[in-house]
């Protein structure tokens, strides 16, 4: 079944709105009204986006993949080491609650910083599986857009990967990076770090996760 397209329409006006804290900034108004002028076009890609995750979901089902993996598992995907940061501090949890089931797994780093602070690095998997709905509204992402003013930068950006998109944000007055990965229509990956001059860092420590597996489950 297809995805209604108006409401593919209201979910990326919104998001747009959303990413631009309602254009209460003069520029980034201005690239508010930019990403609008591309809507029939964006929306068109969500819509397709949004048919093949369906399509993706109905075949879990089929082969009996309807839960959340345990969290465990999880974090066999992350990394246990990082050279800069040392050993990795492991949690997660799994739910299970009627048609309701998600886990997460996170990976805690800490790290001395020559004045004395702590600098983190926190990465986190989850398994959505059946809870379409709550991935649903990242759909927008496979459209595409970019907003940046004086205070940070927030873009999407292709990781090169089939069946996964990627958003980078910056905050250029504190220096935290944070990249999201939406994964096949089922995981979202999400790495945190302070004290960045970017995002590149948080990419490195990316192709340490096997994200292609992912993508193929």
């Amino acid at each position: 079944m297809g995805v209604n397209l108006k409401i593919v329409h209201y979910l990326l006006i919104t998001a747009i709105i959303f990413a631009v804290g309602c254009g209460k900034e003069a520029q980034e108004a201005k690239q508010a009204l930019e990403l609008l002028k591309d809507i029939p076009e964006k929306t068109q890609k969500m819509e397709k986006q949004a048919d093949i995750a369906q399509k993706k979901q109905e075949e879990r089902r089929q082969r009996g993949d309807t839960l959340a993996m345990p969290y465990q598992k999880l974090q066999e995907f992350l990394p246990k080491n990082i050279a800069e940061f040392g050993d990795a501090k492991l949690s997660g949890e799994s739910m299970n609650w009627g048609g309701f089931s998600m886990s997460r797994a996170t990976a805690e780093f800490d790290k001395k910083q020559p004045d004395g602070q702590t600098a983190n690095l926190t990465i986190e998997l989850i398994d959505y599986n059946e809870n379409y709905g709550l991935y649903a509204g990242l759909i927008f992402w496979a459209a595409g857009y970019s907003i940046e003013n004086d205070n940070r930068f927030e873009r999407t950006f292709n990781p090169g990967l089939e069946n996964v998109w990627a958003l980078e944000k910056f905050e250029k007055a504190n220096g935290t990076a944070e990249i999201i990965y939406a994964i096949s229509y089922r995981f979202l990956l999400t790495l945190r770090a302070e004290n960045q001059k970017d995002t590149d860092f948080l990419k490195s420590v990316a192709k340490k996760i096997d994200i292609g597996k992912l993508a193929e489950l």
